[in-house]
Parts: C-alpha cells; sequence; structure tokens
C-alpha cells in the first residue's frame, strides 16, 4: 500500500487540516480490510481450537490406552519393590519425610503407596526425630507431633509427647532387629524392662540412653549402651548371649551393693567401655565380677581423676582377658602407674594396640621402651602385627629401637602395620 505521508511516518511531523481530512479518506479501504482479516483470523481461530481439542481428547485416549502396556507397568512386583529398595539411602537411616524414600514413594500415586506399605524392608531403617525445639510455638510443635505420629501409626491420638512414639513401636517389638532409643524417661523404660526374649526374637542390636535402667531377660542383644555403672552388672546378668557390648558409664554410686556372684557374658567378644567417673574404679569394678573368656576386641575411654584411691592391681582383668586381640585406649584413661601396669599384663594373643598418648615427652619413649624385646624370653604382645600411636611425641631412637629389637627377635612376629 502506498501513502503521500510516507515520509513522515514514525516522525514528530504535525499533519495540517487538510492533510488530516486526505489521511482519514487514505484509511477507509484499509480499515475496512483489517476488519476482514481480524474476522477470518476469528474464524480460522476457533476451528484450530476445534482441532486442538478434538487432538487433546485423542491423545488423552491414546496415552490411557498405551500406558496400560507400558513396561513400567508390567514389571513385576518384586522387580518393583527392589527399586524402590534401592531408592533408600545407603550411609544412614531413612527418615519420616515426604521429600524421600521410603514415605515420598507412597505419594505418587495409590498402586505405589500400596506396594511400599507392603513391602517390609522400605520399613526395616526409620530415624524418627521428636519434633522438639524451644523455638517453635507450642501449636506449631503438636501439629508436627500429630504429622508424625500419623505417619507412623496411620492414626490420629489426642494427647500426643514423646511416648506415643514409644507406644507405637512397642507392638513390633517382634520385628526389631536393631533399635535405638534416645533419652528414655523412667517410665518409658519400664515398659521396656517388660519384654521377653520371646518378645524380641530377632534383635541384634539395642541401644538406649536414659536415667532409668531396664533389667529384662533379653539372650540376643548385641550392643547396649546405659549410663549408671552401679546397673552394668545387673543387666549384664540377664545378657548370656550378648555378643558386642558399648557401655557409657557416667558414675559408679559410691552407695551401689558390691556385687557378691560373678556374672558371665561368655559370648562377649568386643566390649566399648566409656567413663566419665573414675576409670580406674569401673575397670576394677566390671573385671572384678564380670567374666568375659572370649573377650577379643576392648575400647577403653575416660578421663583419670587426680584422686583416684584405687590401687593399680588389674590382675582380675587380666585373668579374664586371655584371649584378648585388640585394645584401643587413651593414656589419660589411668595414672601414670596404672597405665603401664595395665600394658605389661596384657596376654600374649594381643594382634592389635592403639594408644592415644596425652603426657609428657617421656610417655611415647615409655610405651616404646616396654614395646621391645630386651633379652625376654617372652617379650609384651610377642604376636603384635598392628600398633598404632596417636599424638606420639617420642625420639627418634625410641622408635627405631623399638622397631628393630622386634624385628630381630625371634619371639615377636613380624609388625605389619605401624602408624606412629
Amino acid at each position: 500500500m502506498s501513502s503521500p505521508f510516507t515520509s513522515k511516518l514514525d516522525t514528530n511531523y504535525c499533519p495540517k487540516d487538510e492533510e488530516v481530512v486526505e489521511i482519514r479518506d487514505l484509511l477507509v479501504e484499509p480499515t475496512l480490510r483489517l476488519k476482514h482479516l481480524d474476522d477470518e483470523i476469528a474464524e480460522l481461530q476457533r476451528a484450530i481450537d476445534k482441532l486442538a481439542a478434538e487432538r487433546d481428547a485423542v491423545a488423552i485416549f491414546v496415552d490411557a490406552h498405551k500406558a496400560l502396556i507400558s513396561p513400567a507397568r508390567r514389571l513385576p512386583l518384586d522387580i518393583i519393590q527392589e527399586i524402590f529398595i534401592a531408592c533408600l539411602p545407603t550411609h544412614r537411616n531413612c527418615v519420616m519425610s515426604a521429600s524421600e524414600a521410603p514415605v515420598l514413594l507412597g505419594r505418587l500415586c495409590s498402586s505405589w503407596r500400596a506396594i511400599s506399605l507392603s513391602t517390609p524392608r522400605l520399613w526395616a531403617t526409620l530415624h524418627v526425630c521428636e519434633p522438639y525445639s524451644s523455638a517453635i510455638p507450642p501449636s506449631e510443635l503438636h501439629k508436627r507431633y500429630e504429622q508424625r505420629l500419623e505417619a507412623m501409626t496411620q492414626s490420629r491420638e489426642d494427647d500426643i509427647s514423646w511416648g506415643s512414639f514409644f507406644r507405637a513401636i512397642i507392638p513390633f517389638a517382634s520385628r526389631w532387629r536393631k533399635i535405638g532409643l534416645m533419652n528414655l524417661a523412667p517410665i518409658l523404660v519400664e515398659a521396656l524392662s517388660h519384654l521377653t526374649e520371646d518378645d524380641v526374637p530377632i534383635l541384634q542390636s539395642f541401644t538406649f540412653t536414659s536415667d532409668g535402667v531396664l533389667y529384662g531377660e533379653q539372650q540376643r542383644w548385641s550392643s547396649v549402651r546405659i549410663l549408671h555403672g552401679d546397673s552394668v552388672l545387673k543387666l549384664l546378668s540377664h545378657c548370656p548371649a550378648l555378643q558386642t557390648c558399648r557401655l557409657s558409664v557416667v558414675e559408679w554410686r559410691p552407695s551401689s551393693p558390691v556385687a557378691t556372684s560373678v556374672v558371665e557374658c561368655p559370648c562377649l567378644t568386643s566390649l566399648y567401655l566409656m567413663c566419665s567417673g573414675d576409670p580406674a574404679a569401673v575397670l576394677q569394678r566390671i573385671f572384678g565380677f564380670l567374666l568375659v573368656p572370649q573377650l577379643r576386641h576392648f575400647e577403653f575411654e575416660g578421663q583419670a581423676t587426680p584422686d583416684s584411691n584405687f590401687d593399680s592391681d588389674f590382675s582380675s582383668f587380666h585373668a579374664g582377658s586371655k584371649e584378648l586381640e585388640s585394645l584401643s585406649i587413651h593414656s589419660s584413661v589411668l595414672q601414670r602407674p596404672a597405665f603401664f601396669t595395665l600394658l605389661r599384663g596384657l596376654p600374649p594373643t594381643m594382634r592389635r594396640l592403639e594408644i592415644t598418648v596425652s603426657w609428657d615427652f617421656t610417655v611415647s619413649n615409655d610405651i616404646l621402651t616396654l614395646l621391645a624385646p630386651i633379652d625376654m624370653i617372652s617379650p609384651l604382645c610377642p604376636a603384635l602385627r598392628e600398633f598404632v600411636i596417636k599424638q606420639c611425641s617420642s625420639s627418634d631412637e625410641a622408635l627405631m629401637h623399638c622397631l628393630k629389637s622386634r624385628l630381630a627377635s625371634k619371639f615377636c612376629e613380624r609388625l605389619e602395620d605401624i602408624n606412629i
């Protein structure tokens, strides 16, 4: 379309009155043409919309039928379950979160929900954290309790507390294999005390912390953690099949009654003992009345007290640990004389020794000297294969003397791993 005003378009030119009339006459035909094109486009758009709606309906029909024959829908149930299991975290327990497996798997569709709920292995490891924080308003805190409890039990409770979570898992004790319960109130510990071996037939690991003390008839626990030293022996007396034990002893109360009979754990092979009171007292008290003939691995942590009034007699420990193969200990656990008394009495079965040093320069040298077999028919730890000494400050002479003397001794096995 030609126009006498082409040179004036897209400028600030102001037309004269006679030019305004001329422009209006010029636009009559293009305006009619524009309306005709708009009408034609609208008609075509209605046709396109109709075709698009028809196309969407056909696509829905086709896609719905294709879904019936999709490979994923035809996967065997056991394959789907294995895929679900592969979605679980491997470095930690699952959490009760809608953003990850296994809870997430049940939120995608009803069939997946049914499969996830019918797959016990998906729910075999769960971490249920108490939703407590002083910064959370009470109403919001109660709401979080409700959500987590409903996710666990598929039901609601009016009176909700941490005890509600505990009560929710008690009926499933027969399925427990490994379980950890933190900061249990004494009343909840009392509920645990009524469980018997028949109630937990596959239980292998049980960890709990509490101000209360658990007494039961368990035979299959392989891990126990408690807090009061005066309850250690009584608890262990109920666990003759115990294999691996972790004891965190806060204190040994002076008023505690002294045991009158020996407690035997014939299956116990691994023991971790952490003391925050007087380690020497705890060690002598436990091993004075605890018989562990199969003990192979022992870790001992704590901090010696300056006013310890226990002597350095560890004969009961040495006599009851003749099969010991591995010892991990910190030099601050005992006063220096008691520490070296303990080392000198180690059995010849020792194959791994790990010591963390926290004393002065001479201690590392003394330890190395103790391990150096100078003209000894029965040197200390002759079967030692792995020796780890952390924070070592020994002299090069003491280190080389220890290594050379052990290599030259016909009574010592060759050290395979040295970490100093």
